[in-house]
């Protein structure tokens, strides 16, 4: 294996060549250094991550893909549920499996009455119950939920739809209590847009 030298660039090609299919990760293991350094180095030495179509990346390293071609393998409900349920394989690596594009993928999986897997979220707040307790029991802002949650405002908004909750539009949300303007007397406010 080539010893990279952080300095020279040759070196640096060379080693990228060496372990083309590796990810930034799994270099920065090897050679026990930051993976910002590796990013830094393939910047250097202006190599870019080569990723071939019949492989993918993920949190495992890069993997390889199953190409399908033959329409009676694959058309039937047995064979989605076993790739998309049990195998827990995504529609993008599907879709590149089959040759097809994602629409494809969502289409099938309808048909079959297969359940869409929720988006990914490694947020403990990202869950029904959390969003019924917060957003309509207790009856806080979709704004001060997603400061709660530590998300964007339309990440929690997009939350609220996948899990089917109603999202109150602007009156609804400042009616009653909410409302800055309640309790104070209307003849204050009425001054101060005169004035």
């Amino acid at each position: 294996m080539i010893v990279p030298d952080g300095r020279n660039s040759r070196t640096l090609r060379l080693f990228f060549a060496e372990n083309e299919y590796m990810t930034n990760f799994e270099i920065a293991q090897l050679v026990n250094v930051n993976p910002r350094t590796i990013r830094r180095w393939r910047k250097r030495c202006g190599h870019k991550l080569n990723m071939p179509k019949h492989f993918y990346l993920n949190r495992k390293g890069i993997r390889p893909i199953e190409l399908i071609h033959d329409q009676k393998i694959w058309d039937n409900r047995e064979w989605f549920y076993d790739k998309y349920i049990k195998q827990n394989i995504g529609i993008s690596i599907l879709a590149r499996m089959l040759g097809k594009d994602h629409h494809f993928i969502w289409k099938r999986l309808h048909k079959y009455d297969i359940p869409i897997r929720p988006r990914a979220s490694g947020n403990p707040c990202c869950t029904r119950d959390w969003c019924i307790e917060n957003y309509e029991i207790i009856g806080y802002t979709l704004r001060k939920c997603a400061e709660m949650a530590g998300v964007n405002p339309y990440t929690f908004m997009d939350w609220l739809v996948h899990y089917g909750i109603y999202i109150r539009d602007r009156m609804e949300a400042l009616a009653g209590e909410r409302n800055p303007l309640y309790g104070k007397p209307i003849t204050q406010f009425h001054q101060k847009a005169t004035a």
